[in-house]
């Protein structure tokens, strides 16, 4: 059997810590989600608030603020992108 999931993948080109991804539980509201995440992603360079948080937790942070459930995985491999998968 084989399950189609969408996801999003946020990572930087030269930061390898930003390199994780995103699975929101309801797929039918995957470019919200991703639209989101875009926003997100763009002001966590300029908004104070998210000084003091890693791109993980304030990108979190902003789906938690528009009720998008999700589960947040990190690539913890062998130091080489997942985008290189």
């Amino acid at each position: 059997m084989t399950n189609i999931k969408n996801c999003i993948h946020v990572y930087s080109l030269t930061n390898s810590f930003i390199d994780f991804v995103i699975i929101p539980y309801d797929y039918q509201n995957i470019d919200n989600a991703k639209s989101i995440v875009s926003e997100a992603y763009d002001s966590y360079w300029s908004d104070t608030e998210a000084s003091d948080m890693t791109m993980a937790d304030w990108i979190a942070l902003k789906l938690n603020e528009n009720s998008i459930d999700f589960d947040l995985y990190f690539n913890e491999g062998n130091g080489e992108s997942m985008n290189e998968y």
